[in-house]
C-alpha cells in the first residue's frame, strides 16, 4: 500500500478499509461526469508533478549565437485533500459483525472532492492554470431555458454551431442538476424531452454538481484531457480513543485541447464567454 496514505497505521483492519473504499467509490460514482466526457490520462501516481502540453513557451527562452532555447509549457498538478473524522467505536464494530455504520462524514468528503474536480473541469479554477470547458469555448454561449422542456431548441442551436464549425457528432451534453433531473418529468410536443435530446445528440446527457448551466461537446472526449496523478484515495491521519481522522486525496490537472469543439449553455443569454 502507498506509504503516504499511512493506512497500515490505522487502528482497524483491512476489512474496514475495504468497507470505506467501497463506500467512497459509491459516493463518487454518479458525481464524476467529467471523467465520462473528456479523455482521462493516468493515474500516474503522486510523483507526477506536471502534465506536458506539447507546446513551447514562445515568450520565454533565449539565444546564444545561433543557438536558441525555449521552455516547454507544462500544467502543474493540483494536490487536493479533504479531511474527515469517523467514530472509532463504529469502525471497530465492523470486526464484530456490524453490517452498517454511520459514514456521513465520508460521504460529505467525497461530495466535496467530486464538486471540486467537476468545477475545475467545467468552470475552471482561479489561482491555477486550469481553464474550464465553458470559459475556453470559442463560440458564443447559447441561452439555457428555464423550463427543461425547452432544452431541445437550445441544444439544436448548439449542435448547429458545432456542425457549422466542422465538428461532427455524436455529442454529449452536461447539465446542472436542476435541468438534468427536471428532464425526468419534462415533455416536448407530447414526447419525453430526454428522448428528443438523445436523438439530437447521438450521444448522452450527464449531470454535474460542478457546472453552472451546461456544455455541449463531442462524445469522443478527445478535445479535453484530465490528467490524474494520484487517483482518489483514502488515507489515515491520526486517532485518539474516540475518533479516527482520515482524508480523501487526489492530484490532477485539466487541459482544453480544442476550444472550437465546445458550446456553453448559460442561464443568461448569449454573449461570448471568454
Amino acid at each position: 500500500m502507498m506509504g503516504f496514505l499511512n493506512r497500515d497505521k490505522a487502528p482497524f483492519s483491512q476489512e474496514v478499509w475495504a468497507l470505506l473504499d467501497e463506500s467512497a467509490a459509491e459516493a463518487l460514482e454518479l458525481k464524476l461526469s467529467g471523467r465520462q466526457v473528456v479523455a482521462v490520462d493516468g493515474p500516474h501516481g503522486l510523483g507526477l508533478g506536471a502534465a506536458d502540453s506539447g507546446k513551447l513557451d514562445r515568450k520565454g527562452g533565449g539565444t546564444e549565437g545561433n543557438l536558441t532555447w525555449k521552455p516547454r509549457v507544462v500544467h502543474p498538478l493540483l494536490e487536493v485533500r479533504v479531511p474527515f473524522t469517523l467514530s472509532r467505536a463504529d469502525l471497530e464494530g465492523v470486526a464484530r459483525g456490524t453490517e452498517a455504520i454511520p459514514l456521513d462524514p465520508l460521504d460529505a468528503a467525497a461530495a466535496a472532492m467530486a464538486k471540486f474536480e467537476e468545477s475545475a473541469i467545467y468552470q475552471g479554477l482561479g489561482g491555477s492554470q486550469i481553464q474550464g470547458l465553458q470559459a475556453a469555448s470559442e463560440h458564443p454561449a447559447i441561452a439555457l431555458p428555464k423550463d427543461p422542456a425547452d432544452l431541445p431548441e437550445s441544444v439544436s442551436k448548439a449542435v448547429e454551431t458545432l456542425q457549422q464549425a466542422g465538428v461532427n457528432g455524436p455529442y454529449n451534453l452536461v447539465l446542472e442538476a436542476d435541468h438534468y433531473f427536471g428532464l425526468k418529468h419534462a415533455t416536448t410536443a407530447g414526447v419525453p424531452t430526454y428522448t428528443l435530446l438523445k436523438h439530437l445528440l447521438g450521444g448522452d446527457v450527464y449531470w454535474s454538481p460542478g457546472i453552472h448551466g451546461g456544455i455541449l461537446l463531442p462524445a469522443s472526449g478527445e478535445d479535453a484531457r484530465l490528467t490524474l496523478g494520484q487517483d482518489l484515495s483514502l488515507g489515515y491521519a491520526t486517532h485518539d480513543e474516540d475518533t479516527v481522522k482520515l482524508f480523501l486525496l487526489e492530484s490532477f490537472t485539466f487541459q482544453v485541447l480544442d476550444p472550437g469543439a465546445l458550446v456553453p449553455l448559460n442561464r443568461k443569454t448569449g454573449g461570448k464567454k471568454r
